[in-house]
């Protein structure tokens, strides 16, 4: 998979916007590395901990998984 079809499939994902894509490029540098990376790259990423810890503080705990 190449780099512009890795960045449309995470622009198909419901939670993966133009925003977090960037984002998670800071921390990834190429699309295919974010699509290739396991949970612990993933809890690692910044963006992702500040996340999660601004929901947990503000008791929002279940808004953090994607709608089913």
């Amino acid at each position: 998979m190449n780099a512009t079809e890795a960045c449309i499939a995470l622009n198909m994902l419901p939670t993966v916007g133009p925003v977090r894509l960037r984002k998670l490029l800071e921390v990834f540098n190429e699309p295919q590395q974010i699509l290739a990376a396991n949970v612990v790259s993933f809890v690692r990423s910044k963006e992702l901990v500040t996340k999660l810890r601004t929901r947990f503080q503000t008791g929002n705990r279940l808004s953090i998984l994607p709608a089913s």
